[in-house]
């Protein structure tokens, strides 16, 4: 395995950020029995050994949804819980000609040799579904699965209730939200998702997303109301995004106050029943 460094930081002492090369956010959460490992990033790296530094609890990974950036590490571990609806995900993106793109693209920009990334990405031992209002018991402390499809169909937040924070993935961030894929769904999908965290407000006082610095962490709540606001602008056609290209699609690109979505203008609406 490709030895690469990651940047860790202490968020309490049973919680750690990790950031790994690509910059995608990894969380480390401690209970007194067992840990989960949200997200695994892009695994290039000995991921697996900086967790058992941080911990000697079992270790079982949470993926918040099945983007390659969030699961290529997944291998490094026994096992992973992820969402059924984001199945498909995880199956487009490990197709060997889109495993071959990546490790390509890896080999040429950290200037690694092919045959050193032969191995990766490899397989966990057991991949078992994740369900809404899940609880995941880790000894003294508790992880709530949240549904919030929008980013793709299986996308989850994790509710601490002891910490009062929510992990988000790629759901809420300081940052541009992707919702322009081929796999994300329509945009008033993603606002239902928005109003059922808003109703779980009282819960939370901080967000942990999957793309932030780590002194930025916890990001502020600020975020969702900011996207309540703007979203039915969006829908109603009161605002109207711009075109932004990107390697995953184009889209049209709407900025508000500290975040931005990339949508695509035909798939604004649910479809009807």
């Amino acid at each position: 395995m490709l030895e690469r460094g990651y940047e860790v930081r202490a968020l309490d002492e049973r919680t750690w950020g990790i950031r790994d090369p690509g910059d995608v956010l990894m969380y480390l959460v401690c209970g007194t029995e067992r840990a989960v490992l949200v997200d695994s990033g892009y695994g290039v790296g000995d991921l697996a050994a900086l967790v058992a530094q941080l911990t000697t609890l079992p270790v079982t990974v949470v993926n918040t949804h099945g983007h390659p950036d969030h699961v290529l590490g997944n291998g490094q571990f026994a096992e992973v819980l992820v969402a059924a609806a984001d199945a498909p995900v995880l199956e487009a993106f490990a197709r060997p000609e889109v495993v071959d793109t990546m490790r390509a693209h890896f080999s040429a920009r950290w200037g690694v040799p092919p045959a050193q990334l032969a191995a990766w990405p490899g397989a966990p031992a057991a991949v078992r579904p994740l369900h809404d209002g899940q609880r995941i018991a880790l000894g003294g402390r508790t992880l709530e699965v949240i549904a919030t499809p929008g980013h793709t169909p299986g996308s989850v937040c994790l509710l601490d209730h002891a910490t009062r924070w929510l992990f988000t993935g790629d759901t809420l961030l300081a940052g541009t939200l992707w919702l322009h894929l081929r796999e994300s769904l329509p945009l008033a999908v993603y606002y239902q998702t928005l109003q059922r965290l808003a109703a779980l407000r009282p819960a939370f006082d901080g967000l942990l997303p999957g793309h932030a610095a780590l002194e930025q962490l916890p990001l502020d709540t600020a975020i969702l109301d900011v996207l309540l606001d703007g979203l039915p602008r969006l829908l109603s056609g009161a605002l109207t995004g711009v075109p932004e290209s990107t390697p995953a699609g184009d889209g049209l690109r709407c900025d508000f106050a500290g975040c931005a979505v990339l949508y695509r203008p035909e798939r604004l609406a649910a479809p009807a029943d």
